[in-house]
C-alpha cells in the first residue's frame, strides 16, 4: 500500500523540523526499485559521486540572469517529483516525501577577473578550462543531503557582459534523461514568457506517485517464475580477463580522468559515419534495433574476454509501460536495470542469432518492473556476489538535449554542451545514437587490470568492440 501523509507512521527517528524546513509535507510514498537502489549506493559511498548527474554548457548573448533564474524555479514549483526528498530510515519502509514549498538553490559568480588577468584568448581558455574543472569536482564532492529537498541547484557564472556558463546539478534518483528535453523546454517557455512580460502557464503532467501506484499492480509471482528460468544455473557473473595490448594497438584518443579524487577514468569514441549508416541500413532491412546489435557485439566481446559460450551483462531499459496514461510526460525515474543472459554457438548464424535476442529483450521488459534486489534473490548466484560487472546505457531519447535546445529561438547561443554521469559499476558502456554512433566507456581503475596503467587494455577493449560491428555491418 502506498504512504500519504494520512497513513504513514514514523519509526520514531524522524526530525519533521528539518524534514519541512522548506515547506509542509505535499505527498508521502514509497520509491521505485531503482530508485532505492541508487540512494542506497549513495549513502553507501557518497565520496563516489554515484549517481550525480551534471549538465553543463556556455550561453553567449543577453541573457537575463534573474529571469533565468525565475524559469527555473517555475519548473521546481510545476513537477512534485523535484520538491522530493528521500528517507530510509523515518519511516515503517523508505518513503519519498514531496513538499510544498522548495527554493531551488541558485548560485551566481562573476569571473570577469579571469578575462582581464590574462593577454591572448587561449590562455583565458585554457585558465577557464582549469578554474572551471576545479568548481565542477568540488560540486560533485559536495553531494547531496537525500533527506533535504530539492535534490537539485543550480550555478550561473558570469565571464563577460554577454557570457556565462551555466551548471545543472540533481541526483539521477529523481528522474531519468528521458526528462532532461522536456524540462528544458519548459525552462525556456518560462524565460521566454518572462522576456515578453507574459505569464506561461505549463501544461499539466500526471504525478510520479501515479507510476510507484502501478508497480504495486504488478505480478511479482510471474516475474519470479520468468527471471528464475532466465538465470537457472548461472553462478557467477561474466569477469574481465584482458589479454596483454599489441604493441601495435592505436592509442590515438584520449583517455580523459572524470575526478583526480577516485579511480574513475573515461574514454570515448565513435564508428565512422558510413559504419553507422551500414549498420542503419542493415538493421532496417532485418527489423533490428542497434541497440540488439550493440547488445550482440557485445555478448560476443564479454565472450571473448571470458572465455565462456554463456555471459551476462547488464542493460538499462526505459521502463516506461506504455498502459500507464500519459507516461511519456511524467518528469520522474522510471528506468531499470536488467540482467541479460546470452547464451553463444559458434554455428550460430548472426542474423537470426540477433532476431532471437531481439525477441528475448522484448520478452524481458514485459517484466521491467522487477526489482534487481528480488532478481538476484531469485538467481542462483551466491549471496553478496553481483549478478554482473558490465552495464549497457543505450540512450534512446525521443527528443535530445541539443535537439531541445537548438530548438530555443532566442539570441542566446548555446555551445560545449557536457556532462558528467556515473553508476555504481565497474564498467559501462553508453551508446549514443547519431550519424556516427558515439561510445563512452566509464570504468574503475581499481577493478580493471588490477588497477595498473589500464589506458592500453581499455583501447584494446574499444577495438576489439568497433571490429564486431564493423564486421556486422
Amino acid at each position: 500500500m502506498v504512504a500519504t501523509p494520512m497513513n504513514a507512521s514514523f519509526s520514531g527517528s524522524a526530525n519533521t523540523n528539518d524534514m519541512t524546513s522548506n515547506g509542509s509535507i505535499a505527498d508521502l510514498y514509497e520509491l521505485s526499485p531503482m530508485q532505492q537502489g541508487m540512494v542506497f549506493h549513495s549513502l553507501y559511498a557518497p565520496e563516489s559521486s554515484v549517481y550525480f548527474e551534471q549538465r553543463y554548457c556556455r550561453l553567449q548573448g543577453a541573457l537575463e540572469p534573474a529571469y533565468f533564474q525565475q524559469a527555473w524555479q517555475a519548473v521546481v514549483n510545476h513537477y512534485p517529483v523535484l520538491r522530493t526528498a528521500f528517507f530510509l530510515e523515518e519511516f515503517e519502509k523508505p518513503l519519498q516525501a514531496v513538499l510544498t514549498d522548495v527554493t531551488l538553490p541558485w548560485t551566481y559568480l562573476e569571473w570577469q577577473e579571469v578575462e582581464s588577468e590574462v593577454q591572448s584568448n587561449e590562455t583565458f581558455e585554457k585558465k577557464l578550462e582549469l578554474r572551471l574543472e576545479n568548481y565542477l569536482e568540488g560540486d560533485r564532492t559536495r553531494g547531496f543531503a537525500l533527506d533535504q529537498a530539492p535534490l537539485m541547484r543550480c550555478s550561473l557564472i558570469q565571464l563577460a557582459e554577454e557570457d556565462f556558463i551555466f551548471i545543472w546539478n540533481h541526483h539521477h534518483a529523481l528522474m531519468d534523461g528521458w526528462c532532461n528535453a522536456q524540462l528544458l523546454r519548459d525552462v525556456m517557455a518560462v524565460y521566454d514568457g518572462l522576456l515578453q512580460g507574459r505569464q506561461t502557464t505549463l501544461d499539466p503532467s500526471p504525478a510520479y506517485r501515479n507510476y510507484i501506484l502501478w508497480l504495486q499492480q504488478q505480478d511479482i509471482e510471474a516475474a519470479q517464475t520468468f527471471w528464475k528460468q532466465q538465470l537457472q544455473g548461472i553462478t557467477s557473473p561474466t569477469r574481465f580477463r584482458p589479454a596483454p595490448p599489441s604493441a601495435t594497438q592505436d592509442q590515438s584518443s584520449e583517455i580523459e580522468s572524470i575526478s583526480s579524487l577516485d579511480n574513475h577514468c573515461e574514454y570515448s569514441d565513435s564508428l565512422p559515419k558510413s559504419v553507422t549508416q551500414q549498420l542503419q541500413e542493415g538493421c532496417k532491412r532485418h527489423r533490428l534495433t542497434l541497440n540488439t546489435v550493440v547488445q550482440g557485439a557485445w555478448s560476443l566481446l564479454l565472450s571473448h574476454y571470458g572465455g565462456d559460450d554463456q555471459v551476462i551483462f547488464g542493460a538499462t531499459v526505459s521502463g516506461r509501460p506504455p498502459a500507464l496514461p500519459q507516461v511519456e510526460s511524467i518528469i520522474g525515474l522510471f528506468i531499470n536495470t536488467l540482467p541479460v543472459c546470452v547464451n553463444l554457438s559458434p554455428d550460430a548464424e548472426l542474423i537470426p542469432w540477433l532476431q532471437t535476442l531481439q525477441a528475448e529483450q522484448l520478452e524481458r521488459e514485459q517484466y521491467a518492473y522487477s526489482s534487481l534486489v528480488d532478481i538476484q534473490s531469485w538467481s542462483d548466484m551466491p549471496r553478496g556476489v553481483s549478478l554482473f560487472d558490465s552495464l549497457i546505457v543505450f540512450e534512446n531519447y525521443p527528443i535530445s538535449i541539443e535537439t531541445a535546445l537548438a530548438d530555443w529561438d532566442s539570441q542566446l547561443a548555446i555551445s560545449n554542451l557536457q556532462g558528467f554521469e556515473r553508476t555504481n559499476y565497474p564498467l559501462t558502456l553508453t551508446v549514443i545514437p547519431g550519424d556516427a554512433l558515439s561510445f563512452r566507456i566509464t570504468y574503475d581503475r581499481s577493478w580493471w587490470n588490477g588497477g595498473n596503467d589500464s589506458t592500453p587494455a581499455i583501447h584494446q577493449l574499444w577495438g576489439h568492440l568497433q571490429t564486431i560491428l564493423t564486421g556486422f555491418a
